[in-house]
């Protein structure tokens, strides 16, 4: 069983450096091209257009908002840009308008509650707007005030 995984060891260290020998080489021979054919033997351009997610789990596509991206003709990324095989490919850009890269933590929705002057205007207007009441007049919305006034944070009761 070790023989075995030793094998497979040299075997992968092996085919590591072999992607990193054909990147190197790969990357020199498009320099050269860049330096001496220009830059029209380097780069290409492929459309993509937006898509955006919608209510259901539907997208909705924007084919008359087209974007011309700039790929490398090469088998990996260079210059910051994704090979032309790769770009054509994928000519769909999916947008998204909440970023994952952004976690809502409770410490998030303490600060959130401090400064909500905005979300205590919007219950008051709302509540005008479709109980023709004044905010104020209403007990729920006085509960309200006072919670995101004293920086509690906001949980559901369910």
């Amino acid at each position: 069983m070790q023989r075995l995984l030793k094998i497979a060891g040299k075997w992968l260290l092996l085919l590591i450096g072999a992607v990193a020998v054909v990147y190197v080489c790969e990357d020199l021979l498009l320099r050269y091209r860049q330096n001496h054919g220009g830059r029209n033997r380097v780069f290409d351009n492929v459309t993509m257009y937006p898509a955006a997610a919608v209510k259901g789990g539907k997208e909705e596509f924007y084919f008359d908002q087209p974007q011309v991206v700039e790929c490398v003709r090469a088998l990996f990324p260079h210059f910051g840009d994704a090979p032309c095989w790769y770009a054509r490919r994928h000519t769909i850009e999916l947008l998204s308008l909440i970023p994952e890269a952004w976690p809502r933590t409770d410490t998030h929705r303490v600060q959130d509650a401090r400064s909500s002057k905005v979300d205590v205007i919007w219950i008051w207007g709302w509540s005008e707007r479709y109980t023709g009441h004044l905010g104020a007049k209403m007990p729920w919305t006085r509960a309200i005030v006072s919670r995101l006034s004293s920086g509690a944070a906001i949980t559901n009761a369910t």
